[in-house]
């Protein structure tokens, strides 16, 4: 009877613990052959846009002080380059090494930033439009990331006073 009490005394102090915020449904619990314990949240799903438009995005809490830290969006150029390459890649927390197993990456950009990829225009990597509409110039593309953003700080509105920063590569 004693572990059962126990048991569900931990159930209910972790169901407290959670935060409740519009986003926190599109928290990753589980990522297949993740081996290693990741010290930080991170989200993935979809923001809503322009058009019909959903795009896709991943975000990595910062493994410093998420709270305070700065939220970073990573841009990767295009037409047809999802930003996941450089999640994977470049300066992602997770590494896909050339044997196509994960690790950690030592130097994620993630160490003091919450850092934010998006997948744009629709029809990047994930995204897509309920339309079928594909065709895009710069300025559709950033009205689309425009509006994805302000859905964004809505998931997580816990962000919006944190310093903002965009960066990417063409």
């Amino acid at each position: 009877m004693l572990l059962k009490v126990v048991f569900l005394v931990g159930l209910i102090h972790i169901a407290a613990s959670q935060e409740d915020f519009p986003g926190s449904s599109d928290e990753v619990t589980f990522m297949p052959d993740l081996h290693f314990r990741l010290h930080f949240r991170h989200y993935s799903g979809y923001l809503e846009s322009t058009n019909k438009s959903q795009l896709h995005y991943w975000f990595f809490e910062s493994q410093g002080n998420p709270s305070t830290d700065p939220v970073v969006l990573w841009l990767t150029g295009g037409p047809g380059c999802s930003s996941l390459l450089a999640a994977m890649t470049e300066q992602g927390p997770i590494r896909i090494e050339d044997d196509g197993t994960l690790a950690p990456n030592p130097s994620a950009w993630n160490l003091k930033t919450n850092f934010l990829y998006l997948e744009s225009p629709a029809g990047v990597g994930f995204s897509y439009n309920a339309n079928g509409q594909y065709k895009t110039d710069d300025k559709q593309t950033a009205e689309l990331n425009f509006e994805a953003l302000k859905s964004f700080f809505q998931k997580f509105p816990q962000y919006a006073k944190n310093d903002f920063y965009i960066t990417g590569n063409l």
